[in-house]
Formats: C-alpha cells, structure tokens, sequence
C-alpha cells in the first residue's frame, strides 16, 4: 500500500519546522496516487497535506506541489519534487535517501528539512535538525549542511549561498578551531567546469553563542573571498579552557561582532 495518509497528523518537529508547518494551514486532506511512465507513482497535492512514503518517510505538500517515486521506492529512496514541500525523513540503516530537484539533488541520511521552489530559476533548502548534503549536477559541487542553516540555489548558473548559521549551547573536548570558515575548502575553486568557471559561494550570517571548549589550537579562524566576503558572523559567550596557537584570524570579513570570549593561552616551553 502505498496511499497511506494520516488526517490529523501528530509529530514533533523543532520549534523552527512547527512555524513553519503553520503557515501551511487548513487541513491535511487525501490524495490521488496514480502510476505514470517508467513504473513510477506520482502524488499530486490538491490541497495542504501529509503523505507517508512506503519507508514511513513523512512529506508535507503545499498546494500544486507532487512528488515520484519507484513502485520498488525501499530498494532506491529516490524522490523527484516539484514545489514546496517539508521532508521527515525515516533513518534506514546503510541507505541514503535523496530528493531530486532542478538540475540539482538533496541526499540525507534520516533529518527534517524544507525545500522551497516558489522561483523557477531559484531553489531554497532549509535543514532543521539531522544532516543532509546538497549536490549541483552540472558542477559537481556539494555542500554538507548543518541544522538551521539555508541554502539558496541559482538554477541558471549554478551559484549557492548559505545564511542563517545557529550554533548555541555546545560543549567541546578538543577542536582544531572552535569556529573555521574557509572558502576555499568550501567547494569554490574545483576545477569540475571544463571552462574553468569560478564558483563563489554567499556566506551571510553565522551566530555563535553559549560554546564552552576544553581546548583548541585557536578560538576562530574566517578566511572569506576577495570577491565576495563573509558577512555578519557574529561570536559570543565563548570559552576555551585552553588555546595552543592563536586567538583568531579574519581575512575578507565584513561585520563580525565578538561578546564574551574567554580563554586562557597555553605555555610554551622550549
């Protein structure tokens, strides 16, 4: 069975996904599953609804959106979306799941996430608890999100930018860097495009607060771009038991606002 349909769902999400459950609204109704090339069964949503898919995998339709799927979908968790729709994604052991959009995928290993296709040259995905990798198929470039953060995608020449970065309430052994940002490793300069393009990933907006570490070689390190700088990091209630090398370094950062950052440099003894 494949129509399975609760009509007054009860699941709890992060505060986050619920504001955004409740501008969906109204009713989660039933549906018209009907099969179409290829043996692949396609739900269109009439109206504001909730479909299950054969791995208990949740799907939160707004109006107009569908998505297609394998009859043998447990075998290859393969998803096509078109539209807006809000993914509870079921953990199955030693598999991925992934969602097909424009020229680009979503691949996830059992988290919550939304994915906003209301432009046609413009994608968002928005991940709210677990962790899922974004991939641009023309590229090859792929982009490892964490929770809370966005990804907006340029259908027509392939450019990603990330906002809205939360990291609050952390406890941490040792780290390498409490708070690391490079471009550079983030997917920018890949020599992927046979014309030798040049990528540049948007960072906009990381907020760090209430992180305490044992020890690391600094408290944070931004590297942006030249071309298009890191904007608004900001940094607070921070504390390191321990700091080995440096405190921080910025290069290509605009707006970065620092609050109560503690710490204590380690000795050195020659």
């Amino acid at each position: 069975m494949y129509n399975r349909v609760l009509v007054e769902p009860r699941w709890y999400f992060a505060a986050a996904s619920i504001a955004l459950l409740l501008t969906i609204g109204g009713f989660w109704l039933t549906f018209k599953g009907d099969k179409i090339a290829n043996e692949l069964i396609k739900i269109t949503a009439q109206q504001s609804m909730m479909y299950i898919l054969p791995d208990s995998t949740k799907v939160w339709m707004k109006p107009g959106s569908s998505i297609q799927f394998a009859k043998d979908f447990n075998k290859d968790r393969k998803v096509w979306l078109s539209g807006n729709s809000l993914f509870e994604v079921y953990k199955h052991e030693g598999s991925t799941f992934q969602v097909h959009i424009n020229k680009a995928f979503i691949e996830v290993k059992g988290t919550c996430f939304l994915v906003k296709q209301d432009d046609i040259k413009q994608n968002e995905i928005t991940l709210f608890h677990g962790k899922i990798e974004f991939n641009v198929e023309s590229t090859g470039k792929k982009i490892v999100m964490q929770p809370l953060q966005k990804v907006t995608y340029n259908v027509d020449n392939a450019q990603t930018q990330i906002e809205n970065i939360y990291m609050k309430n952390v406890e941490a052994g040792t780290a390498q860097r409490v708070l690391e940002i490079d471009t550079e490793v983030l997917y920018q300069w890949k020599d992927l495009v046979p014309t030798y393009e040049k990528r540049i990933t948007r960072i906009d907006g990381i907020y760090m607060d209430k992180v305490n570490c044992e020890s690391a070689d600094a408290v944070y390190e931004l590297k942006g771009n030249a071309e298009l700088p890191v904007k608004n990091v900001q940094i607070k209630n921070v504390k390191v038991g321990s700091v080995k090398k440096f405190v921080k370094k910025v290069s290509n950062v605009e707006n970065v606002v620092e609050k109560k950052i503690t710490y204590q440099m380690e000795n050195h003894k020659d």
